[in-house]
């Protein structure tokens, strides 16, 4: 969330204490935000295989990817603690973009994002017994995969979609 203040922009960032990114915050008070491709989001979130190469960033020593097209970077200024949830107030320091040729719209990209969800989604539910719950995520995750299939046969996301399948359904 990006607000703006009569003197600058924050970044207001809610994280638990008890996650990664959380720990990470608290730990060292400045971070980077990257902005990559969204399927390189949906092979990580899902522990496919996928594979961060990393950079230094310009003015904090903390790593940005080395694949982001963007990034930000910031010092924290603030936090505020909600019982388990944090959140930071950052001052961005630094903005960071490489040259990218646009990509055309495809609706490969929403499904597989929606497909991953679903698919995170079915252990979790099963480990604790609501089978109807799993039935209704397993169906929804396969219709996208389906849409995926549909509209980028051969295509990387096509791909990604296939280990989605094989990992979770």
């Amino acid at each position: 969330l990006f607000e703006k203040t009569s003197d600058s922009i924050l970044i207001r960032i809610k994280a638990y204490s008890s996650c990664k990114t959380g720990e990470n915050l608290l730990f060292t008070p400045m971070g980077v935000i990257n902005i990559t491709d969204p399927e390189l989001l949906v092979v990580a979130a899902l522990d496919l295989c996928a594979e961060f190469e990393y950079a230094e960033s310009n003015y904090i020593k903390v790593p940005r990817l080395r694949r982001a097209t963007a990034w930000i970077e910031f010092r924290i200024i603030d936090t505020i603690k909600h019982d388990e949830l944090i959140e930071f107030a950052c001052l961005p320091i630094h903005v960071g973009y490489v040259d990218v040729k646009p990509k055309p719209y495809t609706r490969a990209v929403f499904a597989l994002i929606e497909a991953a969800i679903r698919a995170s989604r079915i252990k979790p539910y099963k480990d604790i017994g609501l089978m109807e719950k799993v039935s209704e995520l397993y169906d929804s995750a396969k219709k996208y995969l389906e849409i995926v299939e549909t509209v980028a046969p051969s295509s990387r996301y096509a791909l990604i979609a296939n280990k989605i399948r094989e990992k979770y359904l």
